[in-house]
């Protein structure tokens, strides 16, 4: 039942992605979020040689895109914060558990998420 209410949840939030999606012509354009340049700086800013996150893409493949990817992304990103939605697989995330040696064992549980 529960699997049953999710997947009708998830089916109305992507009705209405793409009901608003076919509305993009009339987005106002003065209002963007996020800037390409800002995208690029965030990237630029992501350390290399890092591991993947849960979809597999590494940091290389953000700074080798360029300045083309930025743009995607950035128009991606707006999209998203005018629709109000998220694709489910950004909102994933991997909890790896850390061990701190001191004193005390200190136990530390970051998440590895997409971007």
């Amino acid at each position: 039942m529960k699997e049953y209410i999710q997947k009708k949840i998830n089916q109305a939030r992507k009705d209405e992605f793409l009901m608003k999606l076919q509305l993009i012509d009339n987005v106002d354009c003065t209002s963007v979020m996020f800037s390409v340049n800002e995208v690029m700086n965030a990237i630029s800013q992501l350390k290399m040689g890092k591991a993947t996150g849960p979809d597999g893409v590494s940091v290389e493949a953000f700074k080798f895109g360029g300045h083309r990817l930025a743009v995607y992304l950035a128009l991606l990103f707006n999209v998203c914060m005018w629709c109000g939605y998220l694709p489910g697989d950004l909102l994933c995330s991997v909890f790896v558990p850390l061990i701190k040696k001191t004193e005390q064992v200190i136990y530390r549980m970051p998440a590895i998420t997409e971007l």
